[in-house]
């Protein structure tokens, strides 16, 4: 899912704040990168740019996610 929507979701559907909606976050986006991951090094095809790729996807996502709680104030 795309940090945007994961804040939604979090935030406005599920309605968690602070420490479990941080934990909500993490976890949510960790999945789809490892198993990317995985697939890549098992056929030994684009390894180092999946990873870079990741590298580069979580730096945002973390950047994202933390403006959004920042801007709607959950700490």
């Amino acid at each position: 899912m795309s940090p945007v929507v994961d804040v939604a979701v979090t935030v406005f559907a599920i309605m968690l704040t602070g420490f479990l909606a941080g934990r909500f976050q993490i976890l949510g986006d960790t999945s789809s990168e490892a198993l990317s991951f995985v697939i890549a090094q098992k056929y030994g095809f684009f390894v180092q740019r999946s990873s870079a790729t990741i590298l580069v996807s979580t730096v945002l996502s973390v950047v994202t996610v933390s403006a959004l709680l920042a801007h709607f104030g959950i700490s």
